[in-house]
């Protein structure tokens, strides 16, 4: 009487709960094992085909740190706003191209042509061609069509046109395709950040040659140096070279006071008359007024000159350009991935995909008969 009662037809109650058989999915796995090899060695083929018809990326990174500058915080700005050369000493400058503007910079056709010249050595050289390349044949050769659009072109009998000396002029308002194709790819090559938090500026450039791409980061560094030094720099250039110009200007002028003076005095010595001596002391003001002239203007040049080097930003190169060790757009992981997706997709197949295809196409072909064996009558009812 103790034991539980079950109906005829009721099923024993399950004492555990649903669990995979591990050595059947195991016994599975060896089984096919020929097939899941077959998979990973052909996925591996596919990712060196893939490997071998893409150009290795090598990605150089040139990290810069610019100094901070607040404006009439030097020497010669406090003395400069006393002469009356500047009245906004103290307080902060907001110039309309800064180094936070670096990107657009590295962007700007200017800039981006200006490059053209530069020559780079490529890490191995052709047997037969030149040592050295510059930047314009160089991005015109990587903007050419490659793949099937070459074929193509090659098959309609179309050949790219060598870069000829009347390409090296280059004209903002007005360049030719080849030009076009060379600013294209270069601005494609070129990419600069500026981080607000930190300050730091970083320049990376990205070319199938470890070499080239560190020269070419180099020069993408100096020249945007100069860049920025030169805009800093042009307007205390330009009151420099106005405060030459005036201090030669009064240096004339008082030489001539001078000289106009002395000749009065040798001239007029025995001379006693009121209106000689009238004459001799107005000449001696103006000497003495065109000396006073010429010493303030002289001070005023002195301080523009020191003005433009106090204007002159520094840079701290962080992270200098150096040559990679290796292709940046990861050659070896395609590989890996492609050969582990294989893998991992045939022993999908060999442990669960098999049975579930099997289940599938066994149970289709059993709803097929019971559909056949049923009575016309019964599917019009």
């Amino acid at each position: 009487m103790n034991e539980e009662y079950r109906y005829p037809d009721q099923e024993p109650y399950a004492t555990d709960e649903f669990q995979i058989d591990w050595m059947g999915l195991i016994a599975k796995f060896l089984k096919g094992w020929k097939l899941i090899l077959a998979a990973t060695v052909l996925f591996a083929a596919l990712g060196i085909v893939l490997v071998v018809c893409r150009k290795p990326e090598f990605k150089v990174t040139v990290t810069l740190a610019p100094e901070s500058q607040r404006a009439g915080t030097a020497t010669a700005g406090g003395i400069s706003s006393m002469l009356g050369m500047g009245g906004n000493a103290g307080v902060y400058s907001s110039d309309a191209l800064n180094i936070s503007l670096v990107s657009d910079i590295c962007r700007s056709t200017p800039f981006l042509t200006g490059l053209f010249p530069v020559e780079l050595t490529p890490s191995e050289p052709a047997p037969e061609g030149p040592e050295s390349i510059t930047v314009l044949e160089y991005m015109y050769k990587a903007s050419r069509p490659t793949g099937i659009k070459k074929l193509w072109r090659t098959i309609r009998g179309k050949k790219d046109a060598p870069i000829t000396d009347r390409d090296t002029i280059v004209d903002i308002s007005r360049l030719n395709y080849k030009q076009r194709g060379a600013v294209r790819a270069l601005g494609e090559t070129i990419s600069a950040s500026f981080n607000g938090g930190s300050g730091l500026t970083k320049i990376t450039v990205v070319m199938d040659d470890p070499l080239m791409a560190a020269q070419l980061a180099d020069t993408v560094c100096r020249r945007l140096q100069d860049y920025l030094v030169r805009y800093k720099t042009q307007k205390a250039t330009a009151d420099y070279e106005y405060y030459v110009k005036i201090t030669e200007e009064a240096r004339e002028n008082m030489i001539k006071a001078q000289s106009a003076y002395a000749a009065s005095v040798d001239n007029d010595r025995n001379i006693i008359l009121q209106s000689v001596n009238t004459r001799r002391e107005r000449l001696r003001q103006e000497a003495e007024l065109t000396r006073q002239l010429y010493v303030q203007m002289a001070q005023r040049r002195d301080l523009a000159r020191a003005k433009i080097q106090e204007e002159k930003p520094i840079f701290a190169v962080v992270q200098p350009s150096a040559v990679p060790g290796g292709p940046s757009n990861g050659q070896k992981k395609v590989i890996f991935l492609l050969a582990f997706l294989g893998f991992f997709l045939s022993s999908l197949w060999v442990v669960f995909g098999k049975d579930l295809v099997s289940k599938v196409r066994t149970g289709v072909k059993e709803k097929m008969k019971e559909e056949e064996k049923k009575p016309e009558g019964e599917d019009i009812a």
